[in-house]
């Protein structure tokens, strides 16, 4: 399962620098060592950039490829590098110790299982035992922590993984650092993947109150948003679709505009479009005889 998050945001429209967080819900555990953190899976910087009217976007992809992740040095509690194995649902490993060294053993499968992935700590000492997900970049896969243990020896980590994301903005934290204390920003926004479709859009404004919001953003909304659109509004052609009647004393005219102009070239760039609708109140049209060998034309 791979999805895609895209997001879009207006630097002209930000008044101060922006990090969006994103982490993972903590898997369910069953045992533990005695300390456990969440990880900033990925943190988008935004930054202010006061009269700009370009629209910037950054993306994120979740791959489904859960690995665990073994590092005995952090730096300001950053994950500096994890010596890593991919695992599946069902999956048993040990972290073994290999000539001074720990080391993964080979993923085999348990049924007792069920969902569940499971590592010892197999060393004699306590380790720093992560669970995150892969990605392919560059030919290689890189590793990116959601959640942390740190385990004693003969001690175990384990849990399923529910692919759910959360986001909060400016709490200070970097990619890759586990967090110590309770979140105490409000939640911004969060989703199940599961639920999501293959790519998605999103829009982060900055409100008059200075909150945050990220909300859907829709085709119409992108279209507009592109380097396609007009710089000023244009007046689009109006083709007469029907009269509709909603109260019979102001019959109205629906009318629909469409940019024709680009639609071929928003559609070479893979972008769907829609038609606006427009309402025009007023009488419907009248026919007016016009002197003979001129034309006739509906007054509107």
């Amino acid at each position: 399962m791979e999805r895609t998050m895209i997001f879009h945001y207006a630097p002209g429209k930000l008044t101060q620098n922006v990090n969006l967080m994103l982490t993972f819900q903590p898997p369910t555990n069953k045992q533990l060592s005695t300390t456990q953190n969440l990880v900033a899976w990925k943190v988008i910087p935004m930054h202010a950039q006061p009269g700009s009217g370009a629209m910037n976007t950054a993306s994120v992809t979740y791959t489904g490829r859960l690995a665990f992740g073994s590092s005995q040095d952090d730096v300001g509690n950053v994950i500096l590098g994890a010596s890593t194995v991919e695992m599946k649902v069902g999956d048993y490993i040990e972290l073994e110790w290999d000539n001074g060294s720990a080391v993964w053993g080979i993923p085999s499968k348990d049924a007792s299982l069920g969902k569940i992935i499971k590592a010892k700590n197999d060393t004699p000492y306590k380790q720093n035992i992560s669970v995150g997900t892969l990605q392919k970049t560059g030919g290689f896969d890189v590793y990116s922590p959601s959640f942390l243990w740190k385990v004693g020896s003969t001690l175990y980590a384990e849990g399923d993984f529910h692919p759910t994301l959360k986001s909060y903005v400016n709490l200070g934290y970097v990619q890759n650092e586990f967090i110590t204390a309770d979140i105490a920003s409000d939640l911004l926004q969060q989703w199940n993947l599961t639920e999501l479709e293959p790519i998605t859009n999103w829009t982060f404004t900055e409100a008059a109150n200075g909150s945050f919001s990220i909300t859907p953003m829709n085709s119409l909304a992108m279209f507009k948003a592109s380097s396609f659109a007009p710089a000023a509004p244009q007046e689009p052609d109006i083709n007469v679709a029907s009269t509709l009647n909603w109260d019979e004393s102001v019959p109205r005219q629906v009318v629909s505009g469409v940019f024709a102009d680009i639609s071929s070239t928003l559609a070479a760039k893979g972008v769907t479009y829609h038609e606006e609708h427009y309402v025009r109140q007023g009488p419907p049209p009248q026919m007016h005889r016009q002197p003979e060998g001129s034309d006739l034309r509906g007054a509107l």
